[in-house]
């Protein structure tokens, strides 16, 4: 996969719309997670979408798969959900308790 391919992915405003709407599902299930560092970015994310979408794009657009996927609805819903839900102990560490 090319950084080219990746940087397009990640441009794609349909993509995006996706991922926010995963993120801001998702945020709705780790909300009461026991890491409070997962319920904290959950939290977050249900206070302001556009979190979702700053915290994850880079991440799930370099995921194994997602770059070289020429056209972006090559990716099922389901690979961008197991995406998110694998990355979101990740994200969490990263992005501890910011405003």
């Amino acid at each position: 996969m090319s950084y080219q391919t990746q940087a397009n992915l990640a441009a794609d405003q349909n993509f995006q719309q996706r991922l926010t709407a995963c993120t801001s599902e998702q945020a709705g299930a780790f909300d009461d997670d026991p890491d409070p560092a997962n319920a904290s970015l959950a939290d977050r994310i249900l206070a302001d979408a556009t979190l979702g979408l700053s915290y994850f794009i880079w991440p799930v657009a370099t995921a194994p798969g997602f770059g070289d996927a020429a056209d972006q609805e090559a990716i099922s819903d389901g690979q961008l959900l197991a995406a998110v839900q694998a990355l979101w102990p990740t994200v969490a560490a990263i992005h501890p308790d910011e405003p």
